[in-house]
């Protein structure tokens, strides 16, 4: 990328290569951006670690939000109905929630994504009972 042509002197701008016999002489001045990485938003505040891989759909009438990524895991434990369409799917490895996919059940991806940022180890009977809440699941 080419840095930004700054003029000297007063005068209007000539074009770049062409200082004319009695304007302002016109050259190439590297140009620093005063503000940093972070201020300029790039993502570089947010630590990796902290993000979550997350993947959504929305088609028909079935809606997925997928946060986590589990290319191993020891257990898959499911919250709501299954036969109705409308649940919750926990991938667990050493009894520590690494990914989650809710299936027609909104607002709870944020405490799914809670779960697997604590990695503390949950429960198997309360992630599968659908009458306690998931936030009384963040507090153990």
């Amino acid at each position: 990328m080419r840095s930004p042509t700054r003029c000297t002197g007063a005068g209007p701008r000539r074009p770049r290569g062409d200082p004319g016999r009695d304007g302002p002489s016109c050259r190439r001045r590297p140009h620093r951006h005063p503000r940093p990485p972070a201020a300029r938003g790039r993502r570089a505040s947010r630590p990796l670690r902290d993000r979550i891989p997350y993947f959504y759909s929305d088609q028909y009438d079935v809606g997925i939000e997928y946060s986590g990524y589990a290319p191993k895991w020891d257990e898959v434990v499911f919250r709501g109905e299954l036969d109705r369409g409308e649940f919750i799917a926990f991938w667990l490895k050493d009894e520590r929630v690494i990914a989650g996919m809710n299936i027609n059940v909104w607002d709870v991806n944020e405490h799914i994504q809670t779960l697997i940022r604590t990695r503390k180890p949950v429960p198997t009977n309360a992630l599968s009972d659908p009458d306690a809440p998931l936030e009384s699941l963040l507090d153990t």
